[in-house]
């Protein structure tokens, strides 16, 4: 069975960028806002969450928060924005997520970094680790 990744963001010209690149791979679903993400993530619970972190309403670091409180706090993220500074870096840190993606999107990058993190958590229920 595929694995499903939720990829929310505004920008729909990053969402097919992503589409190409991870449809091959994966089950997708899809949000352009966070507040129809974190309704589809609750519904789906995806095996990992991609999504922007500028948005209107509800940003990125705010949907990790929601979303933590509200189901899975173990759910990987990989996040992606334009703005790149240290200080959403460090947050993104502090959130948890695993990957911090700069757009444009790198078609090589990010299905690895699916994959490594898909891995990874093989790996820890193989060695019984939550």
């Amino acid at each position: 069975m595929k694995r499903s990744v939720l990829i929310i963001d505004d920008d729909q010209f990053t969402v097919e960028a992503a589409r190409e690149m991870l449809a091959p791979y994966y089950k997708l679903f899809f949000a352009i806002e966070a507040k129809t993400g974190l309704n589809i993530a609750l519904r789906h619970q995806p095996d990992l969450i991609l999504l922007d972190l500028k948005m209107p309403k509800l940003g990125g670091f705010e949907f990790i928060e929601a979303y933590r409180k509200a189901a899975d706090d173990k759910m990987p993220f990989i996040v992606m924005s334009a703005h790149t500074g240290d200080e959403m870096k460090q947050r993104a840190e502090d959130l948890g997520v695993l990957y911090f993606i700069e757009k444009p999107l790198n078609p090589t990058f990010l299905p690895l970094a699916i994959e490594a993190i898909f891995e990874g958590l093989d790996l820890q229920k193989q060695q019984g680790i939550e």
